[in-house]
């Protein structure tokens, strides 16, 4: 019954750990195989009739976006960034397919400067098939074209997906780290720097507690707000990734884990994950120290 009742909390807490940014809807597909594309026109490096065959052995940053969409042009400036980082990398490729035409889409490329491949899906069979409905929406597809994220775009998350099929390196520098975790962050308005030095030093609930006190739009500026939004992404799946590893601790050692559990409540204090975590903490009943 014990083993019962934890699986069921595992899921609870895990689907907690990775639902998606309020205001996203489209199929989370994650460890499915992702829909076919649908591309009948194409432009800057994406050829018309391109498939997920032509990505394989690649990971494929797929975002989807229409022209007049306001949340959509302030998201598309961050994904030129990410596609400016991973220009020089063979292994990632990124795509922007719009619901839209291209009378639509071109005045707002030429006027940003947007250097992105982009796919033109007048139709919507595409979004269709990976059940979008919100926009901005992004999937990040692995080489095996298994969906490895949904609407989770960050430096972490595509290294992660190239990762898996790379060959095994050194581990990164703790410095090298530090530094690699702050330029996940991309742009950071003043008002959210602190975000940065918590990042850096690997404290995602204090990432939360900085950028969750900056997303409503009433107070707030669109651009603050939308970078508010993208870093409690980047600290969602950092939530996530700790939950996973507590988690495999309960038959191993019961005392590390609760030691553990302890200090991921401490750690989420006062963010939008510590409801979460302390109905866990509930559910989870008794303290025993021996697996069971």
């Amino acid at each position: 019954m014990r083993q019962r009742l934890f699986a069921a909390v595992t899921a609870l807490v895990l689907a907690a750990a990775s639902a998606p940014p309020a205001g996203a809807t489209g199929n989370d597909l994650t460890g499915q195989r992702a829909p076919e594309l649908n591309i009948p026109q194409a432009l800057q490096g994406v050829a018309p009739g391109t498939t997920l065959s032509s990505y394989a052995g690649k990971v494929l940053v797929l975002k989807f976006f229409f022209a007049s969409c306001p949340t959509c042009q302030t998201s598309l400036p961050e994904f030129q960034r990410l596609a400016d980082r991973y220009a020089g990398r063979a292994d990632v490729r990124f795509l922007a397919l719009a619901y839209d035409t291209w009378d639509n889409i071109a005045p707002l490329v030429r006027a940003n400067g947007y250097t992105f491949p982009i796919a033109l899906d007048p139709s919507g069979v595409t979004p269709k098939r990976y059940g979008v409905h919100t926009y901005p929406t992004e999937y990040v597809v692995g080489g095996d074209g298994v969906v490895k994220a949904y609407d989770t775009l960050s430096t972490w998350v595509i290294d992660r997906a190239a990762a898996s099929a790379a060959p095994v390196v050194a581990p990164i520098p703790p410095e090298a780290m530090r530094e690699r975790r702050i330029q996940e962050l991309g742009d950071v308005p003043t008002v959210l720097a602190a975000a940065k030095d918590a990042a850096a030093a690997n404290d995602y609930g204090q990432v939360l507690r900085v950028v969750e006190a900056h997303l409503d739009a009433s107070r707030d500026s669109a651009a603050v707000v939308a970078a508010a939004g993208r870093i409690r992404s980047i600290a969602y799946e950092r939530y996530q990734a700790r939950a996973r590893k507590i988690l495999g601790l309960w038959s191993v050692d019961r005392a590390v884990f609760w030691q553990a559990v302890d200090a991921f409540q401490s750690d989420f204090r006062g963010t939008s994950k510590e409801a979460p975590i302390a109905a866990w903490i509930v559910t989870l009943g008794p303290r025993a120290t021996a697996a069971r």
